[in-house]
């Protein structure tokens, strides 16, 4: 038995490959449907289709035995062997078993379909918010990882994504320049901010969650309060973060690099104004502290200026600033003077895409390229997964 997208059944003899019978089926109100997936027992057959609907057919394909909606099209369908069990997969990446007596439906796992731009957790509710290039915002419960809730901006991508510390809510930074801040709890849009004329590629809660940073492609940086309802803008800075990467290196690298803030919330580094510089900031005023310019790498005697990628403060018992480099390469510099304590060479074969210090500063994660590695502080015996 063959499907097809123009909403037919191809039976077929097996052995002499001789077309037998079409039969053509309909969904609802008499469409003609995409037929994806075909599964057979002696009793029924199960059809899965792209109106989101998974049918359980007669043989004769004359009757209708049961339908089970879908959040998406069906891409495949499996019965079970003693018949009394259907999985099912999504072309959203859901997998889920029917149970056909109980008519009860049992979810597996669900996941995107598209490359992850950032995450962020939600501390208050236990939530993880994801987005994703495919322009989906998701929301997943961090105990049980389930899927909660989800929505899509079809008219435009979401880039940059952040939990509120204490408040049940998110923001999110689109392609448009809106900024957006969702209610965690109903799922709902509470206000909209437009202070950036670029695509919004970082935002960041401070610690205390009273401020939000957010800078966009041009390289401007904006500080809100959000003790005002709308997160009111108190100061604006023109091009002092470094501008966007070119297309493909920005989907292999986190959103959320160029900015971070230490773990007092008393400063904030950003990658800028260029590829070679970090600036530290008073995380309140955004007044300049200090402007660190990369060092030059060694390669054979000759010197050459390496880029910032991902800047990452270490916990403040350590007061350092950790830096990957376009090299690839991780420097650790000192928060209060900018002198580099350390450069650590050929981490990965191939510049990070993600970085990140344990709390306790004694670990330190790195990500490139389908690897990840965990090392002590002092960047030796890595330990990879």
């Amino acid at each position: 038995f063959l499907t097809s997208t123009s909403g037919t059944v191809y039976e077929v003899d097996f052995g002499t490959l001789k077309l037998l019978k079409i039969h053509t089926l309909f969904g609802l109100n008499d469409e003609i449907v995409s037929l994806n997936t075909i599964s057979s027992m002696n009793s029924f057959f199960a059809i899965g289709s792209s109106d989101s609907h998974l049918r359980l057919w007669s043989t004769d394909f004359q009757t209708v035995l049961m339908d089970a909606t879908h959040d998406n099209p069906l891409t495949a369908v499996s019965i079970f062997k003693d018949g009394n069990q259907i999985l099912a997969g999504t072309d959203s990446g859901t997998l889920g078993i029917l149970h056909i007596a109980s008519l009860t439906y049992t979810t597996l796992t669900r996941s995107h379909t598209s490359d992850v731009i950032s995450f962020s957790f939600d501390h208050v509710g236990n939530h993880i918010v994801s987005i994703t290039y495919d322009n989906y915002i998701k929301l997943w419960d961090s105990k049980t990882y389930s899927l909660i809730y989800e929505f899509n901006e079809k008219n435009e991508s979401p880039l940059s994504v952040c939990c509120h510390p204490f408040k049940s809510e998110f923001v999110c930074g689109f392609q448009s320049g809106a900024i957006r801040v969702f209610s965690l709890a109903t799922t709902s849009l509470l206000f909209e901010i437009y202070e950036h004329n670029a695509e919004v590629s970082h935002v960041l809660f401070s610690q205390s969650g009273e401020f939000l940073y957010t800078c966009c492609a041009k390289g401007n940086l904006v500080l809100h309060s959000t003790f005002n309802q709308e997160y009111s803008c108190v100061r604006s800075l023109s091009a002092v973060v470094r501008k966007k990467r070119n297309r493909e290196r920005e989907k292999e690298i986190r959103s959320d690099t160029f900015l971070s803030i230490d773990e007092q919330g008393d400063k904030l580094a950003v990658i800028g104004p260029t590829a070679l510089s970090i600036t530290i900031f008073v995380a309140r005023t955004l007044d300049e502290i200090l402007q660190i310019d990369l060092p030059l790498a060694d390669n054979k005697s000759k010197k050459y200026a390496v880029e910032a990628e991902i800047v990452q403060f270490s916990p403040s018992t350590l007061a350092h600033l950790l830096v990957a480099t376009s090299m690839p390469c991780l420097l650790l510099i000192d928060v209060s003077t900018g002198q580099l304590l350390k450069e650590v060479f050929n981490i990965h074969p191939s510049p990070l895409t993600s970085l990140s210090c344990s709390l306790n500063g004694k670990y330190i994660a790195t990500a490139a390229l389908g690897v990840i590695k965990i090392w002590d502080y002092s960047m030796k015996n890595p330990q990879v997964l």
